[in-house]
């Protein structure tokens, strides 16, 4: 009989990649624009924080390959210095992810730059498994659960959606619902059941993304 997985293990299999690229694959964001032009405006966004980059230019390098040989680009792990953008299925939107070895950070660019000075609509899909372990006299080891859809347009925020453990866990939420929400989730008795990954899952799929499929 195989080992029982944990509430971890389990929702690790349903992410990218099956969880194995995590943390770079935990947070994905997403911009309304091909691939092209979303590489360019993203350099200029880059560029003008050089203070960010140890004042060195940013670089734009063109690769070809399957997922993993992509995302490989990105190592080794550092402060999120390097970023990756990818052609997605709907060639409306290009996902982006980051170097970095804590999580990725995005925020700047997809909450601020694009929507904002740009008039860009973005998306931000987070979905970390708890895994924390509390070891007497260490520092705990592991990552707190999250999940998030973060939605922006040229007039702010659209919608966000949150659910993290702060022990206990609080679900969250601002902006006007969608159409397809099941709003009668959100009051649920269990909080975790009132986000769940299948709904992540779903609503991005309303809004035109597949963040959990490998072929996205």
């Amino acid at each position: 009989m195989p080992p029982r997985q944990t509430p971890a293990q389990k929702l690790s299999a349903k992410l990218l990649l099956g969880g194995a690229w995590a943390p770079v694959t935990s947070t994905i964001g997403f911009i309304n624009r091909p691939l092209d032009e979303a590489a360019l405006e993203w350099r200029v966004w880059a560029q003008g924080r050089p203070e960010e980059w140890g004042g060195q230019g940013v670089g734009v390098t063109e690769h070809h390959g399957k997922l993993k040989e992509l995302l490989e680009k990105l190592l080794p792990l550092d402060g999120g210095s390097r970023w990756l953008l990818l052609e997605t299925t709907n060639p409306e939107w290009t996902a982006v992810m980051d170097s970095s070895r804590q999580g990725a950070n995005l925020h700047a660019a997809l909450h601020m730059h694009f929507p904002d000075a740009r008039g860009i609509s973005t998306i931000e899909v987070e979905d970390v498994p708890k895994n924390l372990k509390r070891i007497p006299i260490e520092i705990a080891r592991g990552r707190w659960g999250s999940r998030h859809l973060t939605v922006h347009d040229k007039d702010g925020l659209k919608r966000f959606l949150s659910l993290t453990d702060f022990e206990p866990w609080k679900f969250n939420q601002n902006g006007e619902p969608y159409d397809f929400e099941d709003t009668s989730k959100y009051e649920e008795p269990k909080i975790t059941d009132r986000f769940t990954h299948e709904m992540l899952v779903e609503y991005c799929r309303q809004l035109g993304l597949e963040p959990f499929e490998d072929d996205f």
